[in-house]
């Protein structure tokens, strides 16, 4: 009988990495065969972070916090796997207005969470908490 090995870190990662690159790679394959496709694509994901950027409205304040954080680290994970991917990180090469506006908002939401810390606008939101 064997044993069931112990779970490490270094199995853990390449699970999830190849786990991934299985769901990943048909998008890839559509990024590749449509530059269109893929253009779209940013954009949307650069929409998405430029509209979590506003601070949440609700009464679910931490729930949509969390959600957000979640989306754009998704956006995020996305980006650096397209980037080790050799024929995408090619066709990337194309499009630095996207990216770079992606990295735009991303900066522009990290100034703002910090502007709102500092300035004590934290402070309005907890009220929902």
């Amino acid at each position: 009988m064997q044993s069931i090995p112990e779970a490490d870190d270094k199995s853990t990662s390449s699970i999830l990495a190849n786990t991934c690159h299985y769901y990943l790679r048909p998008c890839f394959l559509l990024f590749a065969r449509s530059e269109n496709f893929l253009k779209n694509t940013l954009d949307v994901m650069g929409s998405f972070i430029a509209e979590n950027g506003s601070p949440p409205l609700s009464s679910n304040c931490i729930l949509n916090a969390n959600d957000h954080t979640t989306g754009i680290r998704a956006v995020v994970e996305i980006l650096i796997l397209m980037h080790k991917d050799v024929k995408i990180l090619r066709i990337l090469s194309s499009f630095k207005s996207e990216i770079a506006n992606i990295l735009q908002n991303m900066l522009f939401l990290q100034s703002f969470k910090r502007n709102e810390y500092e300035y004590g606008r934290k402070a309005h939101y907890t009220i929902f908490i």
